[in-house]
């Protein structure tokens, strides 16, 4: 969704609400580990610029060693499917990477 803000507090605000819908879940080592991705982007206007410029900030789950926190099932299903979509990132960063150079 876009949304028009024109102060910090807003932006925060709106950081706020979406880490207070995010999947989360506790284990030995961590109260609150991200059970999903998060992706926030903004396009900010700087002065009299008529290209917008575009900042994205990214927070992607985590996926810790199921040995040290001592997970349930539950947990090692989603750490599996945590890792499957981080592995499918990362060839998307490469593939773009490639093009790139092209």
């Amino acid at each position: 969704r876009t949304e028009f803000v024109s102060t910090a507090d807003q932006v925060y605000r709106f950081i706020h609400q979406g880490d207070q819908v995010r999947a989360t879940d506790s284990h030995s080592l961590n109260d609150k580990s991200s059970r999903s991705h998060a992706i926030f982007q903004m396009r900010i206007i700087i002065g009299n610029r008529k290209t917008p410029v575009k900042l994205s900030l990214i927070d992607l789950a985590g996926s810790e060693r199921a040995k040290k926190t001592k997970t349930d099932k539950k947990m090692l299903t989603e750490g599996a499917n945590i890792n499957k979509s981080l592995l499918t990132l990362a060839k998307c960063i490469t593939a773009l990477g490639a093009k790139a150079k092209r």
